[in-house]
């Protein structure tokens, strides 16, 4: 995990906030990311660039370096416990986290809902959206910045990630990319996009079905 030299702390991924050290209980300053394919983000944000590739390591940065870590469920680095059987161990899903509680998010029910789902976790209304063949996952509060009520649709396309009834388009981040409220944010919910075995350890666990 993370440690911090100009405090001694060390800082779990999956807590968001430092579990040891000098700032032992304190929660991290997170920054909006997305987990996804190189093709993704550019039909995304096609003016991206690498800043470079000269890291100071001799490394091939076109290949995944783990062999097939990412898909064989049996393949660990660690033991893991609880082991939740119900979903497989490295199926990448989204956790809504609120309260030491995290309610979970796949890919297939994206999929068998139009890649959206709305929902109520902890009193909260979210609507999560994603697209498996785009390796993309996202979640956001159902309320427009001007307080209305949107009517989202997935806009799996280019720079858009959701549209509403209003003509605005929002992108990954939650941005109004065009229409009237363009330039403005949609709130986000705290999560994480990780492996199914990761949540466990850390939360009790809810599944959206």
């Amino acid at each position: 995990i993370p440690y911090d030299r100009a405090s001694n702390s060390n800082w779990s991924q999956m807590l968001l906030q430092s579990v040891n050290g000098k700032l032992i209980g304190t929660e991290a300053i997170n920054s909006q990311v997305i987990e996804t394919t190189w093709k993704t983000w550019k039909e995304m944000f096609p003016n991206s660039k690498v800043l470079s590739e000269n890291t100071g390591y001799s490394r091939n940065y076109s290949a995944y370096p783990y062999g097939d870590y990412k898909t064989n469920n049996n393949s660990l680095l660690f033991s893991i416990d609880p082991d939740d059987k119900r979903i497989p161990r490295k199926e990448r899903v989204l956790g809504i986290i609120t309260g030491g509680l995290a309610k979970v998010y796949r890919f297939a029910s994206l999929a068998k809902n139009n890649g959206i789902i709305e929902d109520v976790f902890r009193g909260q209304s979210l609507v999560i959206a994603g697209d498996s063949t785009r390796n993309i996952m996202a979640a956001f509060e159902k309320k427009l910045p001007d307080n209305s009520i949107p009517d989202f649709t997935f806009d799996n396309s280019g720079r858009g990630f959701l549209k509403d009834q209003f003509g605005n388009i929002w992108d990954i981040f939650g941005m109004a990319v065009s229409g009237p409220l363009m330039g403005q944010k949609l709130t986000s919910p705290q999560f994480i996009v990780g492996y199914w075995m990761a949540f466990g350890s850390f939360y009790e666990l809810e599944i959206f079905k």
